[in-house]
């Protein structure tokens, strides 16, 4: 496969690994830091969920499209060093918000920056890796979310318990630059499988992504397989945190760092054993890259609600662990499924329009539904009622495996026909 002139092509993995877990902090520093914030506003948890759920998501989604149209046609190195000094700008501004409405303000920032990253990621790493192990080179970059989600729960909640929740914004907000310099300055361009030209330009286009994806039935089915189980995923990183600090007294200092371990060794399992076995059994029959996800969010969904039903803080911290793994194991076999259904052109489009569709619904409702749910249920359940939120939203789950077991029956002729 090409390699870029400048790092290797593990050197280009290792570098966009770190720039989505810089993604990754910045956006889910939030959740460890609800709780304060929900105090000193006097939020409900419908707005916290429109905090961190909708706002962000919406911007996130609808603005990726237009990154990956850009990218698919400009220097994709460029856009995301641009992206992540956008989005660092974004955090820092939400630590200086003096209400409700400048907090709102800034998350939207965040995720007008962070939607420039991920996407165009995907299509360099497909053109340094190819389809018999593109899903773990995506297990790979996935741990990113993991490494960021463990450091802003631990970091976050330590310096929110010692300096306040604002001086966690500003503080991360700064770990940007840098790396927007060393990816500018260091990190090459990969050569292109298909480069771009005048005359694809009318191919690459939000109209052609919505046509091949409304002719390929495998990945239509997969739009809709992978934002209903993302609903559960979403929504119990943004409510997990304050969920423990409510249940069991805890604190911003002890939730964040307990719990950063847990879904770092969770998640990064899931992620990295997600891509290696989809790629292993995929040898045998490509349809494994969707049975994976079949027979892992059923387990996912009994764990979480058992941590969610757990007496203690110790047992529900263990009991997490394993939908923690369970729940994320889909993402470097989605990933790659991506890149291999949609044709070289359209590769950087193609993940963001992937990306739109798990963020807008499962983003972007995923954590509010879990809040307006929560609301609606304090009069019958008082303090329990976020968790009785969180068990409703794991039902989905199911739905999500019964849709992945109806994304493989076209599978393996819909691979075959983009080659």
């Amino acid at each position: 496969m090409n390699r870029s002139p400048g790092l290797s092509r593990t050197g280009v993995l290792v570098t966009l690994t770190l720039v989505y877990a810089t993604n990754q902090i910045d956006r889910q520093l939030l959740g460890i830091l609800l709780e304060p914030i929900r105090h000193e506003f006097h939020l409900t948890d419908s707005h916290l969920g429109l905090l961190s759920g909708l706002v962000f998501g919406l911007f996130y989604a609808t603005l990726g499209i237009a990154f990956a149209l850009l990218a698919d046609r400009s220097n994709r190195r460029n856009l995301i060093a641009i992206a992540i000094a956008l989005w660092s700008v974004a955090t820092g501004f939400c630590g200086l918000a003096a209400n409700f409405g400048q907090l709102l303000i800034g998350r939207a920032a965040v995720g007008v920056g962070e939607s420039g990253s991920l996407p165009t990621s995907h299509a360099m790493i497909s053109d340094l890796y190819g389809h018999e192990d593109r899903a773990t080179a995506m297990g790979i970059l996935s741990i990113g979310a993991n490494l960021g989600v463990m450091t802003a729960f631990a970091g976050g909640g330590l310096i929110a318990a010692a300096l306040g929740w604002r001086a966690a914004f500003l503080i991360f907000s700064a770990l940007g630059i840098p790396l927007a310099l060393f990816v500018r300055f260091v990190m090459d361009e990969p050569a292109r499988t298909h480069p771009p030209s005048p005359s694809l330009a009318p191919a690459v286009s939000l109209m052609a992504a919505i046509r091949h994806v409304t002719s390929t039935p495998a990945l239509k089915r997969l739009m809709m397989a992978a934002p209903i189980g993302a609903l559960v995923s979403y929504a119990f990183l943004a409510w997990f945190p304050a969920y423990l600090i409510r249940t069991f007294g805890g604190t911003t200092a002890t939730v964040g760092p307990t719990l950063s371990v847990v879904i770092g060794i969770g998640g990064c399992l899931g992620t990295v054993v997600g891509g290696i076995a989809a790629d292993r059994l995929g040898r045998r029959d490509t349809r494994w890259h969707v049975w994976i996800s079949t027979a892992a969010l059923p387990l996912a969904a009994i764990t979480f609600c058992a941590s969610l039903l757990a007496g203690s803080y110790a047992v529900a911290l263990l009991l997490f662990l394993f939908p923690a793994f369970l729940g994320i194991v889909y993402s470097g076999p989605n990933f790659a499924l991506v890149q291999g259904l949609f044709p070289p052109q359209m590769r950087a489009l193609g993940a963001a329009f992937y990306l739109f569709v798990v963020n807008l619904v499962g983003l972007s409702l995923g954590p509010f539904l879990v809040g307006v749910m929560s609301d609606a249920l304090k009069p019958s359940f008082g303090a329990a009622s976020l968790r009785w939120a969180l068990i409703a939203m794991s039902g989905f789950w199911w739905l999500g495996a019964a849709l992945y077991a109806n994304t493989a029956r076209t599978l393996e002729r819909d691979l075959s026909v983009q080659g």
